[in-house]
Formats: structure tokens, C-alpha cells, sequence
């Protein structure tokens, strides 16, 4: 986030304070943010600030609370699996193309997803290994 913000205010002051622009510093302030947010997706799965399904578990009987957050996880998973696969298609498709203003290849760009994802899928994984082994707690919201 601190490179991002970096980059932002460097094409901020070059832009409209020396009235001359850099054309590398808006492509890598968004390519540093795209694997901000990649890299920070798996604290918030971990920590449970993924989408919430509380409203459905307020109408639901206790007694498949945790059953009903296991087939959360495993749906979250399984969607993080397909995005990891295709990512990993995808950036491996792009080799040969250069991003504008940094000279690097769209790989390392996309390589974002498969790698956020494949992150996602370890921390939800040991929140369910947490919760097997202390089923009382409630591990869904933090």
C-alpha cells in the first residue's frame, strides 16, 4: 500500500507541479495495487471479513450453524480453486505482453490472482482445521 500511495503522489507532483508527467508511475501505482488487494484477500478471509451469511444463520436453528459455515468455507474454496486455476492460465497466457510505461511483462501482473487466491485457500483452510479442533468456538467472524 506505501509503494502505491508513493507512486500516486509522485504522478501527482510530476503531473501538475513540474508540469510533466511520468508515464510509469499511474501504471505502477495500479499494478501495485491490484497485489495490494490480492495480497491482502486472505487476512480477510482469515479474520472473517468475507462476505457474511449472518442473516441466513439468524433464521437457522444452532444446531447447523457450523455444518451451514462449513458449506460456506467449502464454496469459498471452491470458487477460490476456479479463480486460482484460470489465473494462472491467464497470466501464463499473457508472457509475451509488456506492460506499457514499465517495460515488464503482464504476467507478473496477473500472476497476482492465482497467487491471493491460493493464499485465500490456505487461510480458509486452517480456519476449518480450527474449527474441527475446537468446534465451540466461533471462528466465522474473527
Amino acid at each position: 500500500m506505501v509503494i502505491s500511495v508513493s507512486l500516486a503522489f509522485y504522478q501527482v507532483l510530476t503531473r501538475f507541479v513540474f508540469d510533466t508527467p511520468s508515464a510509469w508511475s499511474e501504471v505502477g501505482t495500479r499494478f501495485s495495487m491490484v497485489w495490494c488487494v490480492f495480497l491482502a484477500a486472505p487476512a480477510a478471509f482469515r479474520h472473517g471479513h468475507m462476505m457474511s451469511l449472518e442473516v441466513l444463520l439468524d433464521i437457522m436453528p444452532k444446531k447447523v450453524h457450523v455444518p451451514f459455515e462449513f458449506l460456506s468455507f467449502a464454496c469459498s474454496i471452491l470458487a477460490l480453486y476456479v479463480l486460482a486455476y484460470y489465473g494462472l492460465e491467464l497470466a501464463n497466457r499473457s508472457k509475451i505482453q509488456n506492460i506499457s510505461g514499465l517495460g515488464i511483462s503482464m504476467y507478473w501482473l496477473y500472476l497476482a490472482l492465482p497467487v491471493g487466491c491460493s493464499l485465500a485457500i490456505f487461510s480458509m483452510s486452517v480456519k476449518i482445521v480450527l474449527m474441527l479442533v475446537n468446534p465451540g468456538e466461533k471462528y466465522a467472524n474473527g
